[in-house]
């Protein structure tokens, strides 16, 4: 009889302990949603997120508390309500979103100032899809637009929907090794194969295929060079990106995926990055070729300023984006930041923002390049460099002058080298004892100089009988050289100062200096090419110029410049 009734209350026991724990399971545990921190811990633990036993047991209803919003109670069931908290749970686990609990904050009166609703707390964006939490009344519950936008998310994260596809139920696995089951194992092997096999071929038939076929068109520079820099990243980042994409469909745990994930984007981004910033000079290539084919003007400082610009932009976009999915930050809190971070900026750095618009005239306005030699407040020399903030010019002293650009671009500059000719002028001046006919040969003698020059205009000879000075009778010798490069310009002037010298001597004239001092001048009659100044005409003197332009100066007009 005893035994019995023992037997009665045993079995009641545990019809009662059974009844208690399902109706535990149902309702779940506690939910508080007092804070943002208490909201998203009565989502995420109630699902088990981030337990790592083989047997989790999860609470539904409990989950969906924080999808309770005012404004949809009446468009979603309960069991709606299940599947999109069970979603969302999921699209964490997928994007490989850790949720450290102790960084969410646990203010019931929280307040972000960066959004247009202070009373929300930002938790991250995917694709354009932000995923937040929002204070109603008391509680904190998911934002309505969180809420509408889970499945089209969860199609997004979710390529392959493997527990539709193969009916798996993701919250009760089958015995697992490393917390991988055995098709998450399977599944993970075959997309590695896959990669490698994908990645094999496509270098195959992108780099080493056309390698090949440049090389028989002997453009082994272009391809390496130009072509391969682009495509080898450009195939890497292609393969980690569909990696990328297919891997959360094996619904990997977040003890994986918190590290898989995030570092396959990183990757990725930074490969297409890579390709971007090397397309660059392959794009320059090309806009090359087409302006040599069509005889347009190619400007190649604008270029480089135009390429470096392009570069920089790469580079910044790319460090911002990835700073901001490293530290899951909101982007209009970036936004923002930026915007103010930039107003200081460029408060601080407006000489720097000078020289580079500096940079953006001297490009356009072209009043120099490299190479040529210009005079400007306190600059005189050669262009060597062009930069995005400073000029580089090389002075006669062999030194260098660094110029901002943005006051180069506020200098009177006078640009020697876009003359067309170079003018040189000079004042002779011979002794008054002179005679009038040697003062008329040796003036006219220096225009015929000036003409039998190779290098010197013929249209542009101003030589001419200048003026009386105190000392001398001035002759003004001004012609304008046929060259373009400093260097020659120098080596003509000396050479047609050689001339002069030359020539006055054949002719017997003498140069004129300031002197106070009284000397006698005696004639050397015994010396071969002795001349009585005052015995010869006009015409014997340029025959004696004429002998020495024929001697001198026609072999330079058969052999070019010396």
């Amino acid at each position: 009889m005893q035994a019995n009734m023992l037997k009665k209350v045993s079995l009641a026991a545990y019809l009662i302990g059974i009844c208690l724990f399902w109706s535990k399971s149902a309702v779940g545990q506690s939910v508080q949603l007092s804070t943002p921190r208490e909201a998203v811990e009565t989502h995420l633990k109630n699902l088990g997120y981030g337990e790592t036993k083989k047997i989790v047991r999860i609470f539904p209803k409990s989950a969906a508390a924080p999808f309770n919003h005012p404004e949809l109670r009446q468009e979603l069931a309960e069991k709606e309500r299940i599947q999109r908290a069970r979603m969302l749970k999921e699209i964490y686990d997928g994007l490989g979103k850790y949720i450290d609990y102790n960084a969410i904050p646990d203010v019931a009166d929280y307040r972000d100032s960066t959004l247009s609703n202070p009373d929300t707390y930002f938790l991250f964006s995917h694709l354009g899809y932000p995923v937040y939490l929002e204070k109603i009344g008391n509680n904190w519950f998911y934002s309505k637009e969180t809420i509408n936008s889970i499945p089209e998310l969860y199609r997004i994260v979710f390529i392959i929907d493997t527990r539709e596809t193969f009916g798996i139920d993701l919250f009760n696995p089958p015995q697992t090794f490393l917390m991988l089951t055995a098709w998450q194992w399977a599944g993970l092997s075959i997309l590695l194969a896959l990669t490698f096999i994908v990645y094999t071929l496509a270098a195959l038939v992108l780099i080493r295929l056309p390698l090949k076929v440049l090389i028989k068109r002997d453009k082994v520079e272009f391809a390496e060079n130009y072509l391969i820099p682009v495509i080898k990243p450009l195939i890497m980042a292609l393969v980690l990106f569909a990696l990328n994409v297919l891997l959360p469909a094996l619904h990997l745990p977040i003890s994986y995926m918190r590290y898989a994930y995030p570092t396959l984007t990183v990757i990725w981004t930074i490969q297409f990055a890579t390709v971007a910033y090397k397309a660059v000079k392959l794009v320059d290539f090309y806009v090359v070729k087409i302006c040599q084919k069509n005889d347009w003007n190619y400007n190649a400082p604008l270029a480089l300023l135009i390429k470096r610009v392009v570069r920089v932009l790469i580079v910044f976009g790319t460090g911002i984006y990835l700073f901001q999915y490293i530290f899951n930050l909101n982007v209009a809190g970036v936004i923002a930041g930026l915007s103010i971070g930039g107003l200081a900026v460029a408060l601080a750095a407006q000489d720097t923002l000078k020289n580079l618009f500096g940079s953006v005239m001297i490009f356009l306005d072209k009043p120099f390049k490299s190479g040529d030699w210009i005079i400007g407040d306190k600059v005189d020399g050669q262009v060597e460099y062009i930069g995005f903030r400073s000029t580089h010019i090389r002075t006669f002293a062999n030194s260098v002058t660094v110029i901002p650009n943005g006051k180069l671009a506020d200098m009177t500059i006078e640009n020697m080298g876009m003359r067309q000719k170079h003018r040189f002028r000079t004042m002779i001046n011979i002794t008054y004892d002179t005679p009038p006919a040697l003062v008329e040969a040796f003036t006219q003698a220096l225009r015929n100089l000036a003409t039998a020059h190779p290098n010197i205009h013929p249209d542009d000879i101003w030589t001419t009988l200048y003026d009386f000075t105190d000392y001398a009778i001035q002759i003004r010798f001004q012609v304008f050289i046929s060259v373009t490069n400093i260097r020659l310009e120098l080596m003509i002037r000396e050479e047609l100062i050689l001339h002069i010298i030359r020539l006055a001597a054949e002719m017997g004239v003498k140069f004129a200096f300031p002197s106070t001092s009284l000397y006698v001048e005696k004639i050397h009659t015994d010396h071969q090419n002795a001349i009585t100044l005052r015995n010869l005409t006009t015409q014997e003197y340029l025959k004696i110029a004429d002998n020495y332009i024929q001697r001198h100066l026609k072999p330079s007009l058969e052999d070019g410049l010396h």
